[in-house]
């Protein structure tokens, strides 16, 4: 473990998982899982190929390889260096399906984490970018980005960018089948808080793609109707540097045009700036 104490509190790097396990703010834990890459999403109804209405079938068409290489994530090189006030921490990972793959993170005095990701996939990705899940209590969210309603890169020309906010229950979108849903794009920042507690992202690189979910991503996946997908106290927070279309133009088929996949053997790279507060 790797413990980086700040004037606001105290963050925890967990040298075998490569995970920000841990950011207590005043006192207070503010995750309740670490911060880690992430490359895969639930299916949508556009991957599951009709008329066989199962997850299976995704399986069978190796839909779900990055989340099976995700299982053998984990770093291969870890580099902690001092700079500026700074503590930093950079990880070398080893991972099936990408090359390249490395992250920095920068712990400012004020309690402030930069975030660069940079990597080059073997083969085409669904999504790429970071994860975490908050502790209970914040519920509400602002954003600068595409909305109000849930976006992709290729269903994106209804939606228009400006500000809004609302409970974060509010921005997903509730599929009689679950599956991926609830993402905005073009987003600048999003700060989901309650009262004075909770986490603002800021995008550096580009602007970023982001969801807030009430439930995790197995959940979302493992449920086959509405009903059976329950809500949690806490949410889950996705943020990428970006995420392949959805398809959808022939009806009820994944035919995702070139320029909205994440193409394989192309550097991709994002960076953003994350705050906890709790005041």
């Amino acid at each position: 473990m790797i413990i980086i104490n700040t004037c606001k509190g105290a963050f925890t790097f967990n040298k075998t998982s490569g995970g920000i396990e841990s950011a207590v703010i005043n006192g207070e834990e503010m995750l309740t899982s670490p911060i880690l890459p992430n490359f895969w999403r639930a299916f949508t109804n556009n991957d599951k190929y009709p008329p066989n209405d199962v997850a299976d079938i995704s399986k069978l068409l190796r839909l779900d390889k990055f989340k099976k290489a995700m299982q053998k994530l984990k770093p291969k090189y870890i580099e902690t260096n001092t700079k500026g006030g700074a503590y930093e921490i950079f990880v070398l990972w080893r991972m099936p399906l990408v090359t390249d793959f490395e992250t920095r993170y920068t712990f400012t005095s004020d309690g402030i984490i930069n975030v660069m990701m940079n990597l080059i996939p073997l083969r085409n990705m669904v999504r790429y970018g970071i994860t975490f899940m908050l502790k209970e209590g914040p519920d509400s969210v602002k954003f600068y980005g595409k909305g109000p309603h849930e976006n992709y890169c290729d269903r994106a020309t209804s939606a228009l960018l400006g500000q809004y906010s609302g409970k974060a229950e509010e921005f997903i979108h509730d599929y009689l089948s679950p599956q991926e849903n609830g993402n905005h794009t073009g987003v600048r920042f999003i700060e989901i808080f309650k009262d004075n507690c909770g986490v603002k992202i800021e995008a550096v690189s580009h602007p970023l793609e982001i969801s807030v979910h009430p439930y995790t991503l197995q959940m979302l996946e493992d449920a086959t109707h509405l009903h059976c997908l329950n809500r949690l106290n806490t949410l889950t927070v996705n943020i990428d540097g970006g995420q392949r279309g959805v398809g959808g133009d022939i009806p009820a088929l994944a035919a995702t045009k070139k320029q909205y996949k994440l193409l394989k053997f192309k550097q991709y790279n994002m960076a953003c700036v994350i705050k906890f507060y709790n005041n």
